[in-house]
């Protein structure tokens, strides 16, 4: 029953324990040293640069680019000389020997060895050019899609610093609302122990106290997720002391932009003149700086490589080779032999695979034409939309903090009017209601300035490690 049983028993636990153990251990030791190098507050500059060398979340693009290079290195080598050494020794019993006129003639020793020696070289091979230029083409977009990836990335870690940002702010809020809830409370006990209070607005203010304190727990635990997700992008332990600097996002504003000139060279431009620029120099700027149309680009050059490489099928290939044998221990045969030669190879009648592949590539070729053209239309949809919502912003945070001080002086009118028994306690509790709402959208909107410039800077494909 013993072998049964351990015959049957499900494998692979003992293997992802021991590989959980190794993981625990090596990435505790590898957040304690990354807080033992950081130890002040983490800035959004020192994060984006710590996410591109640590992360994981890169790992396919690298790959991708990674085994691009070798492919195109793969390619290269159709060009070089191919060489091939053979060495071969063999043995008889006896010598081989024959008679002739009355005589022995030894044929061959009874052990000979013998060394060949095979070159060829490719001299007009028109498909394997093209199978190179594929493959650089490749390489190229795969570089493009590992820059893009790394874009991405900063715009992840962006967003996070700004819900890090939100979510301490919140937490201070919450924690003046629970002070405030509680100030009010301990008034209205006093006033009812002497009747001035009714139990159904002393329940509510309570009720009121309790539900601060709930959603400042809530609070809290949105703050931790939001680390949990930054130190996951890190590479991290999740449960680390992560310190952030969340008024380091604000420098977003201050950095410069990085724009391109019609040769695709960088030309940086500060902050103030960024702002100035017009929609439609913003949009030329999305169809010279977005690393799709990039990536688009060598997509299309390949597919026109395609079609030349369908219609290489028409012409020959030609080969030069090189050979050479010795056979040193030979009696009758030559030593040495050395010969050469030029082989072309041409294929007459394929039936219609060639012309097939011809026309399919061309179709291809149109293909990716539309496909570049439509995912222009779209990049430059959601630069506009950007561009709105980068305006907006501005005018979204003046309304924000303007009605955060209305509400601050509607809730103080509306508490001294209850002091002076002028005013109820469901009215008072709705003006607080008011400012904790006006508060949470002041927080938010003081960061999102920042924000909608780092969307902006996305869409147009202004990185902001670009002059980094």
């Amino acid at each position: 029953m013993i072998v049964i049983l351990s015959g049957c028993a499900l494998p692979g636990g003992k293997e992802r324990g021991e590989h959980a153990d190794e993981f625990r251990d090596h990435v505790k030791e590898e957040t304690v040293a990354f807080l033992t190098a950081h130890p002040g507050p983490l800035t959004l500059s020192n994060a984006l640069v710590i996410a591109r060398n640590r992360t994981l979340k890169l790992t396919s693009a690298k790959l991708a680019a990674t085994l691009a290079e070798l492919t195109q290195g793969m390619a290269f080598s159709v060009f070089l000389p191919k060489v091939n050494v053979s060495y071969g020794r063999f043995g008889t019993e006896e010598p081989l020997e024959t008679s002739l006129l009355g005589r022995q003639i030894r044929l061959s020793d009874q052990y000979v060895s013998q060394v060949s020696l095979l070159a060829t070289q490719p001299i007009f091979t028109p498909q394997a050019w093209l199978l190179y230029a594929e493959a650089r083409h490749l390489n190229r977009q795969s570089a493009i899609q590992l820059e893009r990836a790394k874009e991405m990335l900063d715009a992840q870690v962006a967003a996070l610093f700004y819900q890090a940002a939100v979510a301490d702010e919140r937490i201070r809020m919450v924690e003046a609302q629970v002070a405030a809830s509680t100030a009010l409370a301990d008034q209205l006990k006093a006033q009812n122990r002497h009747g001035f209070v009714l139990e159904a607005d002393l329940a509510r203010i309570e009720a009121r106290v309790a539900m601060d304190r709930f959603e400042l727990t809530r609070a809290k635990d949105s703050r931790n997720l939001i680390r949990i997700r930054l130190c996951e992008i890190l590479r991290l332990w999740p449960d680390s002391q992560l310190e952030l600097n969340c008024d380091s996002m604000k420098e977003v504003l201050e950095r410069p932009w990085a724009f391109r000139d019609e040769k695709g060279e960088i030309v940086p431009m500060d902050a103030v003149a960024a702002r100035m620029l017009t929609l439609e120099e913003l949009m030329f700027q999305t169809l010279l700086c977005r690393k799709e149309l990039w990536a688009a680009d060598q997509l299309f050059a390949f597919s026109k490589v395609a079609v030349y490489q369908a219609l290489a099928g028409f012409l020959p290939n030609v080969y030069g080779g090189l050979a050479g044998t010795k056979n040193p221990h030979a009696s009758l045969l030559t030593g040495t032999m050395w010969g050469g030669g030029i082989a072309g190879v041409l294929s007459v009648f394929d039936g219609f695979a060639t012309v097939q592949s011809y026309r399919m590539a061309c179709a291809a070729r149109r293909v990716a034409s539309k496909l570049r053209e439509d995912r222009a239309l779209a990049l430059l949809s959601g630069t506009y939309e950007a561009f709105q919502n980068w305006q907006r912003s501005a005018e979204q945070k003046a309304v924000a903090e303007q009605l955060l001080k209305a509400c601050e002086l509607d809730y103080e009118a509306a508490k001294a009017r209850l002091d002076k028994d002028q005013e109820t306690v469901s009215q008072v509790l709705d003006k607080l209601s008011a400012l904790e709402q006006a508060r949470a959208n002041a927080v938010s909107a003081i960061y999102a300035t920042a924000l909608t410039e780092i969307i902006l800077r996305d869409a147009v494909g202004i990185g902001l490690m670009e002059l980094d």
